[in-house]
């Protein structure tokens, strides 16, 4: 699929499609490093263009129907408009396109999110589940989440090389995180599976951080980027929004996990055997050196900390210590 970037013409001319005039220059968000975004002024108001990077419409379709069975559920969704013929994904040179209403309310950076916007994303995650729990099961896969430990570190090997070789300041950062990540998978036992057996599985979100959510009048007035949804376990959504979206806080979290409960039940038991089963995964997980040096995408580098590689098991057991008699 190309990946050429769109230029102000071509966003003129794709949001025709739609009866709709571009009003201004399009704005590329720095955020979102998988589909190509455009916010685009229009005489009929501000929308968002999606620029697709898959090769078919089908995973389009599937985002298209949970959005569309989130909203009925009364979820706050943002769904993509519809074209003169009621379809609501364009296809032009071989590339697909949606475009979107902007998201009612505002956006809060990670750094500024406080236990306001932590309890609103908590109750919110749990009604979203909820209105989520009767999509057809056949519509969504359950994620693969094979580890191999071997495969691993030989990525993470590969991957080094290339982070001892770059010029770019971020480059020893992504080092020493590799190396750290490599003594810790070395140290798991050969039998460390992600494994969730035993936990019921249902629709989820897929990528529920605050990147995806906005804000209103202390609740949260929309939801985007679906095209990320799977099956899994409540628990496996909630302990990975914890650890992406607050960094395991114990303030944030702790906001968070009781909103959530006064929605939904949700026992301690559940999420230890979810947060075991992702820190194994995130162990294995090289995402983030791979988009920097096999994808060349420089945008992936604004997640580039000075914290280094951190177990989650260690963030986690923190966090119980905490928060697990305040909220047991």
């Amino acid at each position: 699929m190309s990946d050429h970037l769109l230029n102000d013409a071509a966003v003129r001319e794709l949001v025709a499609a739609w009866g709709l005039r571009a009003a201004g220059p399009a704005e590329r968000p720095a955020a979102g490093t998988i589909h190509q975004t455009c916010v685009v002024p229009t005489d009929g108001g501000v929308v968002v263009l999606r620029a697709y990077r898959y090769g078919e419409r089908t995973p389009i379709e599937r985002e298209h129907t949970v959005i569309a069975h989130a909203c009925m559920r009364g979820v706050p969704a943002v769904g993509p408009l519809p074209l003169p013929d009621g379809a609501t994904i364009l296809t032009n040179a071989g590339r697909f396109y949606a475009l979107f209403p902007y998201a009612p309310g505002r956006q809060v950076m990670r750094a500024n999110l406080g236990a306001a916007e932590a309890a609103a994303m908590g109750s919110c995650l749990a009604a979203m589940h909820g209105a989520l729990a009767d999509l057809p099961a056949a519509l969504l896969a359950p994620r693969s989440l094979p580890v191999d430990r071997a495969a691993t570190v030989a990525d993470i090997e590969r991957l080094a090389a290339q982070a001892r070789a770059g010029t770019n300041p971020h480059d020893a950062l992504v080092l020493r995180s590799l190396l750290g990540q490599r003594a810790f998978v070395e140290s798991l036992p050969d039998s460390a599976t992600v494994d969730l057996a035993g936990l019921a599985f249902q629709p989820i979100h897929g990528d529920y951080t605050e990147t995806n959510v906005f804000f209103r009048s202390g609740a949260v007035s929309a939801v985007i980027d679906w095209d990320q949804a799977y099956r899994a376990p409540r628990a496996w959504e909630v302990v990975r929004t914890l650890h992406l979206a607050f960094g395991f806080d114990a303030t944030l979290a702790g906001a968070f996990l009781g909103a959530y409960r006064a929605v939904a039940p949700l026992a301690w038991g559940e999420l230890d055997r979810a947060a075991t089963a992702y820190g194994v995964m995130r162990a294995h997980d090289l995402w983030l050196p791979q988009w920097i040096y096999d994808r060349g995408d420089e945008r992936a580098r604004r997640f580039v900390t000075e914290r280094g590689f951190v177990a989650v098991e260690a963030e986690w057991a923190a966090l119980r210590r905490v928060l697990g008699s305040a909220l047991s």
